[in-house]
């Protein structure tokens, strides 16, 4: 399973950036980044929006076909939402995806999601 995309909004806040085909930049997410940095090997952002700082990290497990992505409110005078919405694709890299009516399994873990594209995957 690949994750192509991963949309996410903070309040009314978009942190998301793509540059179209037309060379078009929208929306304009990467206004909100504070600052970029590695700790050890793993990538950290940090977003400032308004008076809240939400940090992002993503590393993959070793040896296992999963990507983790953590987000910590790191500083807010206020409870916020952040909502996301995933664009993801399972096929192998040389074929086409046909769903006939295929479905990933979507449930909720400790602290976050985990997204299964067919039964012999496991959430950690």
């Amino acid at each position: 399973m690949a994750l192509a995309q991963l949309t996410r909004r903070l309040a009314l806040y978009s942190l998301d950036t793509n540059r179209w085909a037309d060379g078009i930049v929208s929306p304009h997410g990467y206004q909100h980044i504070e600052r970029f940095s590695l700790r050890g090997t793993i990538p950290v952002w940090s977003f400032a929006v308004a008076d809240a700082l939400l940090e992002k990290r993503v590393w993959m497990q070793q040896g296992a076909n999963t990507t983790y992505v953590q987000y910590t409110l790191r500083r807010a005078t206020q409870p916020l939402k952040l909502t996301f919405k995933a664009m993801v694709n399972y096929h192998d890299y040389h074929s086409d995806t046909q769903s006939n009516g295929w479905q990933m399994s979507v449930e909720e873990v400790e602290q976050g999601i985990c997204v299964t594209a067919y039964w012999c995957c496991h959430c950690i």
